[in-house]
C-alpha cells in the first residue's frame, strides 16, 4: 500500500491584522457595536490587504448602532474611494440594506442593480435577490422587472421549496404568460391541488370538441359522460381543434393527475395519453407517465406500472426520469424473479443511458450474476464496463476492485473498510494533478484573504470569491484560482463558474484539472491535522464534507444540521460531555469550519471506535444514528459488506454511504502518488 504523508500545509505569513478582525467581528455579532467600530478602524490602520473590508464594517457598526447619516455617508465615500475591488460588491450590499430601511426604495434598487447583474449568480445571494425583488415589488412601474426575476427563479431552480415560493408569487402577475409559467412551477413542485384552482380560475378558455370556446371545467365533465363518450376519442377531438396550447397541455396534466386521486384509473390514462401523443417533448408529458407508473404501483397493478414506466423511457428519452423509469422496469423484473429480463433490461440501460446514475450498478449487478454462473469472461466484461462510468461512481470502483481478483491491476492503494476487507479500488487518470496550492496562491493579497475568511467562515470571503472566479477562464493560470477558491472554502461557487465557462472539459470529459476542482483539497490544513489527531484518512474527511454540505460553512438543512460537517445542534452538545478536545466555543459558533471540522472528524472517529475501524459502519452511524446501526448489525449479521449496503433500510443513509465512498474512492484516485506533505 501506497504511504502519503497527510502533513499539515505550513501556515503562510499571518495577515497582520487578522486578531483585529477576528477580534471586531466577535464584537459585531455580539451587537458591541461601539467595541466593534474601534477595533474595525484599528484593523484598517494595521492592514492594507484587510482595510477594505474593515471599513465597510465600521461603517455597517455606525448603521447598526444607530448613527444612520454618518454610517450612510461612510458607505457612500468608501463606493468612491474604493471602485474596484472584491469589496465593492459588498458595500453597494451595505448600501442597499440601509436605503431600504429608510424607505428609499428607488436608491436602493440603484445600489444594488449592479451587484445582482452578474452571471451566474452565486448560490448564496439567493437571499439578496429575493429581498431586492419584492422591494421592486412596491416601487411603480418596476413590477415587470421583479416578475421577470421570480419567472427566471420557477424556470431555472433544481429546488422545490423555492420553486414553490417563486411559483406562488408570480400567480399575482398580470401577464397570462407568467402565471401559466406559475402553473407549471406547482405542478412540478406536486402542488396540484393550487395548481388546479388556478387552472379553472384562470381567464384562459379551450374549445371543445364541437369548436365551441368551453370552459376546463365543462371538459373534464364531458370525458366523466358515462358509457356514451369515448374519452381517447374525444381528447384527440379536442387536441386537434385546440392545437399545441399550452393552456391545454398544463389543464391535461393537472386533470390526468386529479383523477388519478380520485381513483379513475381508465380516465386518468386517457388523458395521460392525449398529454404524450400531443406534448411528447415537453417535461409534462414525462411527469404525467412517471404520475402514472406510481399511481399503479400503489393499486399493485404491476404490468401497468411496467408499461408506464417503459412508455417514459422510449416516449420521452430526453426527460431527466427516463433512466429512473428503466431502471423501475429491471428492477421490477428482478423483484418478480425474471432475471433474464432484468438482465436485458439492464443491458439496455447501459447502452441507452450512459450518462446514467444508475449505469454503473446496472453493469455490476449482471456482472455479480455472470459470476455466481462461472461466467468469468462475462463477469469481467461487465466489470470493466461498469467501470468506465468513471472517478466517484460507487459502482464503478466496487466493480474495479472486483476485477482484481481476475488479475487486473488496480488504482495502486487498497482501500480497505476494516482491516480485511476490501470493498473499492482508486483508478488512474491522465494528465498531472498538484497537491495543496495555498502556499502558491497566497503570493497574491486576495488569496491570502480568501484563505483566512475561508478557515474561519466569514462572509467576506464569498465576495472575494465571486471576484477572483468572475475572470477565472480567462487568467493566466485558470487552474490555480479555481483550485484554490476551491481549496480556501468555496467549492461549491467555484463549480458554479466552472460549469458555466465549461471550463476544464475536453472531448466530453473532465480533465486532471477539473477533478481537481471537483475533489478540492477544502481547508486542507485542518483536514489533515485531525486527520492526523483522530487517525482518520483526511481524505475520508474530505469525502463525508464534499457530500454533507459540498464545503458551504453557512448552510442548514432543513433538521437543523449546520456547518462544513453537518453537526445537529444537540450532538455537538453532547460531544462536550464525552470528548475532551471539543469545549463550548466549538458548539456556540459550527458555521465555522474550524469548529465544524472538529467536531464532524471526532465524531467520526468516535463511530468508527465503536464499529471496530469500519468505515461503512462509521458513516452509516454518522448518517442514520448509532443506535439504528446497531439494529441494522443485528437484522443482517452474516452478511459480508457488500450486501450490507445493499440492504441499509433507510434510503437516504443507503445513498449516503455510497456517496461518501465513492467520494473517498476518488480522492484517492486524484491525489495517488501526489505528496500532500509541505
Amino acid at each position: 500500500m501506497v504511504q502519503i504523508l497527510f502533513l499539515a500545509l505550513s501556515t503562510h505569513a499571518a495577515l497582520a491584522g487578522q486578531d483585529l478582525f477576528l477580534s471586531a467581528t466577535e464584537h459585531e455579532s455580539n451587537a458591541r457595536y461601539g467595541d466593534a467600530h474601534s477595533a474595525w478602524l484599528a484593523c484598517a490602520e494595521a492592514d492594507e490587504v484587510l482595510r477594505p473590508y474593515a471599513i465597510i464594517h465600521a461603517a455597517r457598526c455606525r448603521l447598526r448602532g444607530g448613527q444612520v447619516e454618518a454610517g450612510l455617508a461612510e458607505l457612500a465615500a468608501f463606493v468612491q474611494d474604493y471602485p474596484d475591488g472584491p469589496w465593492i460588491n459588498m458595500a453597494r450590499a451595505e448600501l442597499y440594506e440601509a436605503l431600504l430601511k429608510q424607505e428609499e426604495r428607488v436608491a436602493a434598487a440603484a445600489a444594488i442593480a449592479p451587484v445582482l447583474d452578474i452571471e451566474p449568480q452565486p448560490w448564496w445571494m439567493d437571499k439578496l435577490a429575493w429581498n431586492a425583488t419584492e422591494n421592486l415589488l412596491k416601487i411603480p412601474g418596476r413590477e415587470t422587472e421583479a416578475y421577470a426575476y421570480i419567472r427566471h427563479v420557477v424556470e431555472t431552480t433544481g429546488y422545490i421549496a423555492p420553486r414553490r415560493e417563486a411559483s406562488r408569487r408570480l400567480l399575482k402577475s398580470p401577464n397570462l404568460d407568467d402565471r401559466a409559467a406559475a402553473i407549471i412551477g406547482l405542478l412540478r413542485c406536486g402542488e396540484f391541488t393550487d395548481a388546479g384552482k388556478e387552472i379553472l380560475l384562470s381567464p384562459a378558455v379551450l374549445l371543445g370538441a364541437d369548436g365551441e370556446s368551453s370552459t376546463l371545467d365543462a371538459l373534464l365533465a364531458l370525458l366523466k359522460g358515462g358509457t356514451s363518450v369515448d374519452p381517447a376519442a374525444a381528447l384527440d377531438d379536442i387536441a386537434k381543434v385546440n392545437g399545441p396550447s399550452q393552456w391545454l397541455q398544463l389543464w391535461l396534466l393537472y386533470a390526468a393527475r386529479m383523477q388519478m386521486s380520485a381513483g379513475r384509473a381508465d380516465l386518468a390514462e386517457a388523458l395521460t395519453d392525449a398529454l404524450v401523443k400531443n406534448f411528447a417533448d415537453t417535461r409534462e408529458a414525462g411527469d404525467a407517465l412517471w404520475y402514472l407508473a406510481n399511481y399503479y404501483e400503489g393499486l399493485d397493478r404491476d404490468a401497468q406500472a411496467e408499461a408506464a414506466y417503459r412508455r417514459l423511457a422510449d416516449d420521452c428519452p430526453d426527460h431527466f426520469r427516463a433512466d429512473d423509469a428503466l431502471w423501475a422496469v429491471a428492477w421490477k423484473k428482478h423483484s418478480a424473479g425474471n432475471r433474464a429480463g432484468a438482465e436485458a433490461t439492464f443491458e439496455e440501460l447501459g447502452r441507452r443511458f450512459p450518462d446514467s446514475r444508475f449505469r454503473a450498478q446496472a453493469l455490476y449487478m449482471i456482472a455479480r450474476w455472470r459470476e455466481s454462473d462461472g461466467d468469468n469472461a462475462g463477469a469481467k466484461a461487465h466489470y470493466r464496463a461498469a467501470t468506465e462510468s468513471g472517478i466517484g461512481d460507487y459502482y464503478a470502483h466496487r466493480a474495479l476492485d472486483r476485477l482484481l481478483n481476475y488479475g487486473e491491476t488496480g488504482g495502486g492503494v487498497n482501500l480497505r473498510v476494516d482491516a480485511s476487507s476490501s470493498v473499492l479500488q482508486p483508478m488512474s487518470i491522465p494528465g498531472s494533478v498538484p497537491g495543496p496550492v495555498a502556499d502558491r496562491a497566497a503570493v497574491r493579497p486576495e488569496f491570502q484573504r480568501l484563505y483566512f475568511f475561508g478557515r474561519h467562515g466569514l462572509e467576506e470571503g464569498e465576495w472575494e470569491a465571486m471576484h477572483i472566479l468572475r475572470n477565472a477562464a480567462t487568467a493566466a493560470d485558470p487552474a490555480l484560482v479555481y483550485t484554490a477558491t476551491a481549496d480556501a472554502g468555496f467549492a461549491h461557487t467555484a463549480w458554479q463558474f466552472a460549469i458555466d465557462a465549461g471550463w476544464g472539459i475536453e472531448g466530453g470529459q473532465r480533465t486532471a484539472a477539473r477533478l481537481r476542482l471537483d475533489y478540492p483539497l477544502a481547508y486542507w490544513a485542518d483536514m489533515s491535522a485531525l486527520g492526523n489527531e483522530t487517525r482518520l484518512d483526511p481524505f475520508l474527511l474530505l469525502s463525508l464534507a464534499k457530500q454533507e454540505s459540498t464545503f458551504r460553512a453557512k448552510i442548514e438543512s432543513h433538521a437543523g444540521a449546520s456547518g462544513v460537517m453537518q453537526l445537529m445542534p444537540a450532538t455537538a452538545k453532547w460531544m462536550i460531555s464525552v470528548d475532551d478536545t471539543v469545549h463550548a466555543h466549538h458548539v456556540a459558533n459550527l458555521s465555522s469550519p474550524i469548529n465544524s471540522i472538529r467536531l464532524g472528524a471526532r465524531y467520526l472517529m468516535r463511530m468508527s471506535e465503536r464499529s471496530d475501524g469500519n468505515k461503512i459502519y462509521a458513516l452509516a452511524s454518522y448518517n442514520g444514528g448509532p443506535g439504528n446501526l446497531d439494529k441494522w448489525r443485528k437484522r443482517f449479521p452474516n452478511h459480508d459488506l457488500d450486501a450490507f449496503v445493499e440492504a441499509i433500510p433507510f434510503d437516504e443513509t443507503r445513498g449516503y454511504v455510497k456517496k461518501v465512498l465513492g467520494n473517498y474512492a476518488a480522492y484517492h484516485s486524484i491525489y495517488r502518488g501526489v505528496s500532500l506533505n509541505n
